[in-house]
């Protein structure tokens, strides 16, 4: 067989599971970090700036390690860019336009619009003019077009608040997406959907549904929204998980989307499931794979490598038909929670790592920022602070998961610059 490999485009936490798991199926992972790496890796690794057009990317790849077999990423806000710079390189697996559409919250809705798919309605606004012909049903959700990590995610109860925010998400645009030469960012206004939400992972080879992971997410209730609690749930009615499947495929499907990764976010309503906004990249940039494999036994990162390279070996063909036909049914409640903070500047001291740590239901406390860095605001940041990763204790009346978790995460103490 052929030399094969692989490049990675993570973050240095989850970019070397995945290397891991490239290298049990055989194939030779080579990572790509904006920056040098917190900690040794045993990975190849090369710098490049993930953002460069698709001809000067492809470029340093080829200089870097040769051309690749496929280029996988666990990272939204690089998912256009990279499928373009495979597709320079003749390795795209599948359209870049599926990336596109699944990268803009506005082309999404109207492709499950046109397919039938049921979503909550919705407005696109790129100018504070057009609000004055927009009739709502307060409240209403508001959020970024081209957001991720639930940034600027928000329910707003009144034209005074919604007028707020779309000018805060204008600028956030204006700012924080500038590395994406995004075309007509805006802000989506949005039905609100209140009931319990999931998070649905969908690991695709040649436009089929390979395997699935379920995350239950509980019933946020805002004003903001950042990503917090995801957890399987051995006990999820089956009614519920077979409906959230099937809307879950029907979204990614209508967008065109042929190999690769998967993560829709839906909500219920009397019974009904709305889907919220779908990316082409695994949950929590790569995190929920651990925990589902722990949680069903399947090798999801493997066959995440294997998908998005277009599995060519007759070897490779025979491990994914196996793996679909085994059941992913959840057995245990793991869990993974990003930690919330207060304030925001310049990171001057951590401390309480010890103690998270110390927890028995705690398996990994990743911390992704170092004193120096800058930590925004919460509920406007792309990136997250930390978050804790384990196995939730058994069923308790009188436990409430999201409450255990917000007095756990107290014990993290920020410091930051005063000068």
């Amino acid at each position: 067989m052929a030399h094969r490999t692989v490049s990675i485009f993570s973050d240095d936490e989850t970019g070397p599971l995945l290397a891991d798991a490239a290298q049990r199926v055989g194939v030779e992972p080579h990572l790509f970090f904006v920056k040098p790496p917190s900690k040794p890796l045993r990975h190849p690794w090369h710098q490049a700036d993930p953002y460069l057009p698709p001809e000067q990317l492809g470029k340093v790849i080829q200089e870097a390690m040769g051309t690749p077999l496929g280029i996988v990423s666990c990272i939204e806000q690089l998912s256009v860019n990279l499928a373009r710079t495979a597709e320079w390189l003749e390795i795209s697996p599948g359209p870049v336009t599926a990336c596109e559409i699944l990268r803009s919250k506005s082309r999404m809705k109207s492709v499950w619009e046109t397919a039938g798919v049921r979503t909550p309605s919705s407005a696109l606004i790129q100018r504070t003019s057009e609000l004055q012909s927009a009739r709502l049903d307060y409240p209403v959700i508001v959020k970024p077009t081209h957001g991720a990590a639930s940034a600027g995610v928000r329910i707003v109860g009144n034209e005074q608040e919604l007028v707020k925010q779309i000018r805060q998400i204008f600028r956030f645009n204006a700012t924080t997406l500038g590395n994406e030469a995004v075309e007509q960012p805006g802000a989506l206004i949005e039905e609100y959907i209140d009931g319990e939400e999931y998070s649905v992972d969908t690991i695709w080879y040649k436009g089929q549904p390979l395997m699935d992971g379920i995350m239950s997410k509980g019933n946020p209730q805002g004003p903001t929204f950042p990503d917090r609690l995801y957890f399987t749930d051995p006990s999820l009615d089956e009614e519920i998980e077979q409906q959230l499947l099937a809307l879950s495929h029907a979204a990614v499907s209508a967008a065109g989307v042929y190999s690769g990764a998967s993560h829709t976010e839906i909500r219920m309503r009397k019974q009904e499931g709305y889907v919220l906004e779908a990316a082409l990249r695994p949950g929590a940039g790569g995190c929920f794979y651990e925990l589902f494999e722990r949680a069903t036994g399947l090798p999801f990162s493997e066959a995440f490598i294997l998908a998005s390279l277009g599995a060519h070996s007759p070897d490779d063909i025979r491990y994914l038909k196996e793996l679909s036909s085994r059941s992913a049914k959840h057995k245990t409640r793991m869990y993974w929670y990003n930690m919330g903070y207060k304030g925001y500047g310049i990171i001057n001291s951590i401390h309480g790592i010890e103690k998270v740590l110390s927890n028995p239901y705690v398996s990994k406390l990743a911390i992704r920022k170092n004193t120096g860095d800058y930590l925004s605001p919460e509920s406007d940041s792309f990136a997250y602070f930390g978050w804790i990763t384990g196995q939730l204790p058994e069923p308790d009346p009188a436990l409430d998961y999201h409450e255990w978790l917000s007095r756990l995460e107290t014990s993290i103490e920020i410091g930051y610059k005063t000068s």
